[in-house]
């Protein structure tokens, strides 16, 4: 059965519904796991777990992708300069966050170790 898996930025929590029906089933993670404040966006990693942004907390948090048990901080608090991370995405070799106070820095963290950590800060040239 397919998933839809849905942050809730207000009560800090992620509620799993079933993707055809759109019944609620559950909170995949459950309202503050790991400190989880004002969540923002939430994607599966090709390792199968759950990376979740976490504004107010700056950090990326990682939950077991088939219990949502909390693992760590993919992304520690302010790691490489991260602020209030609201997107994020894989590529093959990491996971990309978009700098959301302006828009011209991308950070990439290093998805295959055990631990975030910055690989690169990409700066978006004006012409």
């Amino acid at each position: 059965m397919p998933f839809a898996h849905v942050a809730d930025f207000k009560t800090n929590d992620i509620a799993r519904y079933n993707g055809k029906t759109g019944e609620f089933i559950d909170f995949f993670v459950t309202s503050n796991s790991g400190g989880l404040s004002a969540p923002a966006k939430q994607t599966f990693g090709y390792d199968g777990n759950l990376y979740v942004s976490s504004i107010l907390t700056n950090n990326v948090l990682r939950y077991n992708g088939k219990t949502g048990a909390f693992i760590d901080a993919f992304v520690p608090a302010g790691s490489g300069g991260l602020r209030q991370p609201r997107f994020l995405y894989f590529t093959k070799d990491a996971i990309a966050i978009p700098e959301s106070r302006t828009g011209l820095a991308l950070l990439a963290f290093g998805a295959t170790l055990s631990l975030g950590k910055v690989i690169g800060r990409f700066q978006k040239r004006h012409n």
